[in-house]
């Protein structure tokens, strides 16, 4: 065979081996390689996936929301919903000012709003699942009375990101808002409940009685979600990305935001519902470290994957395959 130069030129120069950032990644698909972290997120092993900067949390975040739901569905029975996908996504910080006054338990609330927002918006939702949900009528009619009862309005439209956190802010500042007042000579906070209820805890035990601060309705809104997923015979994945860019890079507000989310994991999983997060973990560490207080750290580590890293022979084979993932240089060859 003779090699034009031209040809070649030409070749080299359409060459596609795709992009830097998952999102605008072309070949991804084509030039997956399934590490050890996909295999185990593929059978439902984890739940928790760190990572370093770069080492490809996006873009298995993206082949499992974007190339896997149909195999997920037809194969595994799994509903894939999810979040927070655009990278630097502006709308997340046209609502900074309002995520900088909340506390980490008006974060555990708001993380389980939004939770429940992406079941409500990408399953019960979803055109995709309608015939599965045949027979969930009752059971789904159940699941909007419970969010009915707990301020959660319903919205016929398909929403957006920025109603889905509007909204969610808006149920936030429905619920149970309290007053606290600093009894003199360090006796501890009293929390007035503007719904008629008192309640006294010490400094000490603010960690310990946030546990149970979450208002009854999200576990009825979740027993009512496990009732449709049951009687359809589907499990539902809610997947998280991109937190690295929502907050300010280790501000306080992102470490309270984070550890309300981790926390929010605790309510939701079950048989049937899964909370998967994909997140930096120089980010975890800052916000399960030893010093923190971070009481629920067992709970978060125990369905963790190993950091993602990546082998010599895995770079090589990804490299061949996105060379290969080019049609006209496959046909030349």
């Amino acid at each position: 065979m003779t090699h034009d130069n031209k040809t070649l030129a030409a070749l080299l120069h359409g060459l596609d081996l795709g992009s830097s950032v998952a999102e605008s990644d072309t070949v991804l698909e084509a030039s997956r390689i399934e590490t050890s972290a996909f295999s185990d997120l593929l059978n439902d092993r984890v739940d928790l996936i760190p990572g370093t900067k770069g080492s490809g949390k996006s873009a298995l975040f993206r082949i499992f929301v974007d190339f896997l739901p149909k195999y997920l569905l037809s194969q595994r029975k799994v509903v894939v919903a999810h979040g927070i996908q655009a990278p630097g996504d502006p709308v997340f910080h046209a609502f900074a000012d309002r995520f900088s006054q909340l506390s980490e338990e008006e974060f555990v609330s708001f993380w389980c709003i939004y939770l429940v927002s992406l079941a409500h918006e990408h399953f019960i939702k979803g055109s995709r699942y309608s015939q599965f949900l045949d027979n969930s009528r009752t059971e789904i009619e159940r699941f909007r009375k419970a969010c009915s009862t707990a301020r959660i309005p319903e919205i016929e439209a398909k929403k957006s990101l920025r109603d889905i956190l509007e909204w969610s802010l808006h149920v936030l500042t429905s619920w149970r808002p309290k007053l606290t007042y600093k009894l003199p000579d360090d006796a501890g906070d009293v929390e007035l409940d503007l719904f008629g209820s008192t309640t006294t805890a010490s400094t000490e035990k603010a960690e310990e009685a946030s546990e149970h601060s979450l208002p009854k309705y999200v576990n009825d809104i979740k027993q009512n979600l496990e009732a449709v997923l049951d009687t359809s015979g589907l499990s539902l994945w809610l997947m998280v990305d991109r937190l690295d860019e929502i907050f300010p890079r280790r501000s306080d507000v992102e470490r309270t935001a984070l550890r309300g989310l981790l926390r929010a994991m605790r309510y939701f999983a079950s048989a049937t519902i899964r909370v998967k997060i994909f997140l930096r973990d120089d980010m975890l560490e800052q916000v399960v470290r030893t010093d923190s207080g971070f009481t629920a750290l067992t709970h978060v580590t125990v369905r963790q994957a190993d950091t993602l890293r990546w082998t010599q022979d895995q770079i090589l084979a990804m490299v061949v395959k996105r060379f290969f993932a080019n049609a006209p240089l496959v046909s030349y060859l």
